[in-house]
């Protein structure tokens, strides 16, 4: 209770003397995920995971690992997340883009596929298989799975400028100047456009 009034640094103090349990070194971990002592959050999620099999636990543990830049260490722990539960899209989704991240084009786009499948309507799932397929110097499928996220959302800014930086590369200038004024009209001041 003390936490959702804010008062983490009392609600810490009062966890610290109660007996270990899984249920002290997590809510000591999200205390100081919330507070950004990301570290000291991963101590802790660690020694409740010790104690108990947690699915929440593991989730948070590989997105803690993820905001330090851990990738291996969160990749880890999406996958066996995944194999647990397939359905999972939010996690399933972070770990493409830790595969991204570890340029492991080919086990995003597997990932990214995967997504589609079960949603088609996400424009993001496209826009990192184009991502992916940049990353393997694929230039057709790269602009296809664009191409294929913009019929998703033609207000997708990231695809817009992706398209527009694509057929600039082509000198497509019509191309270009359509995918780039539509850029500039929903987000004049994006850097990137």
């Amino acid at each position: 209770r003390l936490i959702l009034i804010g008062r983490y640094q009392l609600a810490l103090q009062t966890l610290e003397v109660s007996e270990d349990s899984f249920q002290k070194f997590s809510a000591m971990a999200a205390v100081f995920y919330q507070i950004d002592k990301t570290q000291n959050a991963i101590e802790y999620y660690e020694k409740a995971l010790e104690l108990q099999d947690d699915y929440k636990t593991k989730i948070q543990l590989g997105k803690a690992y993820q905001k330090i830049k851990a990738h291996n260490k969160a990749i880890a722990i999406f996958e066996g997340i995944i194999e647990q539960d397939p359905e999972n899209l939010l996690i399933k989704y972070q770990l493409g883009k830790l595969y991204l991240t570890k340029r492991k084009a080919n086990k995003a786009l597997k990932t990214f596929e995967a997504l589609q499948t079960v949603d088609t309507s996400n424009p993001n799932y496209a826009y990192q298989k184009g991502i992916a397929y940049a990353m393997k110097k694929d230039r057709n499928a790269m602009i296809d799975s664009f191409l294929e996220a913009y019929r998703s959302d033609s207000t997708h800014v990231k695809t817009l400028y992706q398209l527009s930086n694509s057929f600039f590369k082509l000198k497509d200038k019509d191309s270009t100047r359509l995918f780039l004024e539509k850029g500039l009209s929903l987000a004049p001041n994006h850097i990137s456009m």
